[in-house]
């Protein structure tokens, strides 16, 4: 039910930036993949959509439904749409940005489970580096406050948000 209804926002979400950024001439579209979390074996994607010539839209998308073992299970799914304000132009240099983030886990060792939701708000930081014609390295950091929903009793917590060394393409 929580997967379709995800799904659902995904869906409409890209639509609404894609018809936000049909009106600019240059750079307004990327496509990028977070390298880090794919060393806890979580794929990922992120599609980002040029509204202005300073401003762009972002959302994001993860999920590892592995199970390593029968004493040693981590499952998760985020999904975070993000606003950037870049300093120079999108896709280049310095930009500035706040997320929103909401990811369902499920993490088992031993004898020992943890499950629930977290929803997240924070400001972002990052740097996008040319390293080729239609290719950026985004390092990016963020932190923020959570609401964590584990068992039934929400929790006020500290949280990093954003924390990744992004490949990107710059479609158009």
């Amino acid at each position: 039910m929580k997967i379709r209804r995800i799904i659902k926002l995904l869906a409409v979400s890209l639509v609404l930036m894609m018809s936000a950024s049909y009106g600019l001439k240059a750079q307004r579209l990327a496509v990028s993949t977070n390298t880090l979390e794919y060393l806890v074996l979580s794929p990922n994607i992120e599609v980002e959509f040029a509204l202005t010539h300073h401003h762009t839209l972002s959302l994001y998308g993860s999920i590892a439904p592995w199970n390593v073992s029968k004493k040693y299970s981590v499952s998760h799914m985020s999904v975070s749409p993000e606003w950037k304000y870049w300093l120079k132009l999108p896709f280049y240099g310095h930009y500035f940005g706040a997320n929103l983030k909401y990811s369902v886990y499920d993490i088992f060792w031993n004898s020992n489970k943890i499950e629930g939701n977290i929803f997240s708000i924070g400001p972002t930081y990052g740097y996008s580096f040319i390293i080729g014609k239609k290719w950026n390295l985004v390092p990016n950091f963020g932190i923020g406050v959570g609401v964590d929903f584990r068992a039934g009793a929400p929790r006020i917590v500290p949280i990093v948000t954003k924390f990744g060394l992004n490949i990107q393409m710059v479609v158009r």
